[in-house]
């Protein structure tokens, strides 16, 4: 007989193996989209502007009481900024590590196995605020395991207990990291869960004075839940200040000038969005980037809807942005727009266009990659990674005999696992907001199993309950949305 600790152990097993099979896929990707002469100039932190390329802004006074605040998620959150780029608190090369600015929920956290915590539970929850080009940012990492409480031989003060965890998008810190972290930072109203064990059923967590108490409390007190992550820096196109860092005048030919941003120290990300990766645009003018000039371009694979924009911006030869603006709203995927080069602009000036999504202060806007049309009658795609731009026509070879990835994978390994155990099994899943039809299919095709399917869709936290037996899925609809689920399969 199976034991749910058995289960969970494969589980983990399953994802640790799709975590990695990821990165290759991510690292090789990285491989062939980088052309030779595509590189941009990141600005490092202090340059003034309230919108910069890339995440160098975010880089000053990293893990201080000044640490930069990021508004990321649905309901516009604050993150302070704890590591950045291999430094500070929980950082790898590459990434930005950001913590909450404040306690976001109260919860026990019940088990000392952090993987069978209420607390893991509650963080998912969070993790739920993420929309899918936010979620996609970020750089999942692994909490590992094999620890033990603060007496044992094993104890380290960087481990939970029980198997490691792969693929955690988000995580409460361990007392290591605690103890890296600013004190004045971890200083908030009130005391707030750790993911490390410390005594017997008393896992550890940080006192309202910011102290680390590393030998813990009941695990059935109602602590805080302050949860971190890691962002991928390549993933941010733009910084900008939290309110009006993209300020865009009337959609239409004349860009708006880049000002100042005072000092900000709070801002929100533009980034890279896969499903605006097929953008492309050309100019269609065969005059010289001039100072008083105009940009004739023509564009096609752009998505449509409400504040749906192909935008611009005007860079000086060092990629500081000069000037930027929405050019054509997206009623339609395919257009053409002017762009008038403002009389003030350098000589030497570059012009960069982007298909994106604005979603106003505080939130965080999506976009393509940036494409390079200084060059008369230029031409590109914006499927490159962000601060990247492809100027030529080619397009990259796609990498031969890779799986594609998506974040439903693990699911339907989970349900083909729980199908070969034989019996009534339940499984339990967190993603996204919708299923798509193959996977009701496997579970009508299978009435032993049942999925708990829980997400959060325009700010409320929904839990369906499905049983294979009683879904009826229609040939005619790809996708089950958050309301019908509900509707059909909530409590």
């Amino acid at each position: 007989m199976e034991t749910k600790m058995d289960f969970i152990t494969k589980k983990g097993v399953i994802k640790r193996l799709l975590t990695m099979a990821l990165g290759l896929i991510m690292a090789v990707i990285a491989c062939v989209t980088v052309l030779p002469g595509t590189e941009m100039t990141v600005k490092a932190a202090g340059t003034g502007k309230n919108l910069q390329i890339g995440a160098g802004a975010l880089n000053n006074n990293v893990n201080t009481t000044s640490a930069p605040t990021v508004y990321y998620d649905s309901n516009a959150d604050e993150w302070r900024v704890i590591g950045y780029d291999g430094t500070g608190v929980a950082g790898t090369s590459g990434t930005m590590t950001l913590i909450a600015n404040g306690i976001l929920a109260d919860t026990q956290y019940d088990d000392d196995y952090y993987s069978l915590s209420i607390l893991r539970d509650a963080i998912g929850t969070i993790e739920g605020r993420l929309s899918t080009p936010e979620a996609s940012a970020v750089a999942a990492r692994t909490l590992e395991g094999g620890g033990g409480y603060v007496q044992d031989a094993n104890y380290d003060n960087n481990k939970i207990k029980g198997e490691s965890i792969s693929n955690a998008i988000m995580w409460p810190l361990s007392v290591s990291e605690a103890n890296s972290m600013n004190s004045d930072l971890r200083n908030v109203s009130h005391k707030w869960w750790l993911r490390t064990p410390g005594r017997f059923l008393m896992p550890a967590l940080v006192l309202e004075s910011g102290e680390v108490k590393w030998l813990g409390e009941d695990a059935l007190s109602q602590y805080g839940v302050r949860p971190a992550f890691n962002l991928n820096l390549s993933s941010i196109l733009f910084t900008s200040a939290a309110v009006g860092g993209k300020a865009s005048g009337t959609v239409g030919a004349d860009l708006t000038l880049v000002g100042a941003s005072n000092a900000s120290t709070e801002w929100k990300l533009t980034v890279a969005d896969s499903a605006r990766s097929g953008f492309t645009a050309s100019r269609t003018d065969l005059d010289t980037l001039t100072p008083g000039g105009t940009a004739e371009i023509s564009y096609s694979g752009a998505q449509t809807g409400t504040n749906e924009y192909v935008s611009a911006i005007i860079t000086d030869s060092s990629d500081t942005v000069l000037y930027y603006g929405n050019i054509a709203s997206c009623s339609s995927d395919t257009g053409t727009a002017s762009i008038n080069i403002p009389a003030a602009a350098p000589a030497d000036s570059k012009l960069y266009v982007f298909q994106e999504k604005c979603n106003g202060n505080y939130m965080t806007d999506y976009s393509s990659g940036l494409i390079n049309l200084t060059a008369p009658g230029s031409s590109g795609v914006g499927a490159v990674a962000a601060t990247l731009t492809q100027t030529s026509e080619e397009t990259p070879e796609e990498p031969e005999d890779i799986p594609e990835f998506n974040y439903l994978d693990p699911l339907e390994d989970l349900l083909d696992y729980a199908i070969s155990l034989g019996g009534e099994r339940t499984v339990y899943w967190r993603g996204g907001t919708a299923l798509p039809s193959n996977i009701m299919k496997t579970l009508e095709e299978n009435p032993q199993l049942t999925l708990v399917f829980s997400y959060t869709y325009e700010y409320k936290d929904y839990e369906v309950t499905i049983p294979g037996k009683k879904v009826k899925t229609d040939p005619k609809i790809p996708w089950y949305g958050p309301l019908y689920l509900y509707s059909h399969y909530g409590k």
